[in-house]
C-alpha cells in the first residue's frame, strides 16, 4: 500500500505535470506512442545514471565542483543515449529529432541529479525510478490522445473510426498544449480528491481512537 501511494504521489506531483520541467521535449515527442515512450524510457535510463553517479561522488568533489560535474555526467549519458538511438532505433530516433539532444540539458534530469547528490544511493535511484515513471506515464497518456483522436492510430495501427473522425488540430503543438493542459488538470483534480478521502479517513480514526479513550 505503501509503495502504491508512492507511485501515485511520484505521478501527481510529477515535475512536468506541476512545474512543467521537461515539457518541452515531452510536447514535441507526444504526436505518437512510440516516440513518446522512446523519450520516457531514455530519459528514464538517463535520470537514474546521472543521480546514481551524483550521489556516489558527492563526497569526493568540493560543493563548488559539484555542479560541473552533475553537468557533464548529464550530458555524456545523454549523449550516449542518443548514439544508441540511432545505432538501434534509427526510425525513432529520427521521430524524436533534436528533442532526443535536448536530454541533455532537460530540467527535470537536472532537478533529480541535484536531489540525488542530497541522498544516499538507494533513496536516490529511488526517488528518480519513481520519477521516470510520472514522466513516463504523463508521456503516454498525453501521446495516446494526441495520436488517437488526432491521428486516427494508435502505435502506428490505423483505427479507421478513429481515422474518420481525427482532429488534426491535437497533431500540432498547439494541440500539444492543449492536451497536456488537460492532463494537467485531470491529474490536479483526481489528486486533490484523493488527498481529500485520505484526510477523511485519517480524521474519522483519529476521532474513534479519541472516542475510545475517553471511554
Amino acid at each position: 500500500l505503501m509503495n502504491e501511494n508512492k507511485l501515485r504521489a511520484a505521478i501527481a506531483q510529477n515535475p512536468v505535470l506541476v512545474l512543467l520541467l521537461g515539457a518541452c521535449p515531452a510536447l514535441a515527442a507526444t504526436t505518437a506512442v512510440l516516440p513518446a515512450l522512446t523519450l520516457g524510457v531514455t530519459a528514464l535510463a538517463v535520470m537514474l545514471l546521472a543521480s546514481l553517479f551524483s550521489s556516489l561522488i558527492k563526497k569526493l568533489l568540493p560543493a563548488n565542483t559539484l555542479f560541473i560535474a552533475q553537468f557533464m555526467l548529464v550530458a555524456g549519458f545523454a549523449s550516449m543515449a542518443q548514439l544508441l538511438l540511432n545505432a538501434w532505433l534509427p526510425k525513432v530516433y529520427n521521430m524524436l529529432g533534436v528533442y532526443a539532444a535536448l536530454l541533455a540539458v532537460d530540467a527535470l534530469i537536472f532537478s533529480e541529479s541535484e536531489r540525488a547528490a542530497q541522498q544516499s544511493v538507494g533513496a536516490a535511484l529511488k526517488d528518480s525510478f519513481l520519477t521516470g515513471l510520472g514522466f513516463i506515464a504523463a508521456l503516454f497518456v498525453t501521446a495516446a490522445i494526441r495520436e488517437i483522436f488526432g491521428a486516427g492510430s494508435f502505435a502506428g495501427i490505423t483505427l479507421d473510426f478513429f481515422k474518420a473522425h481525427s482532429v488534426s488540430l491535437l497533431t500540432s503543438p498547439a494541440g500539444g498544449f492543449i492536451v497536456l493542459a488537460i492532463v494537467m488538470a485531470v491529474v490536479s483534480a483526481v489528486s486533490k480528491k484523493s488527498t481529500a478521502a485520505l484526510g477523511g479517513t485519517a480524521d474519522a480514526i483519529i476521532s474513534a481512537c479519541a472516542e475510545k479513550k475517553e471511554a
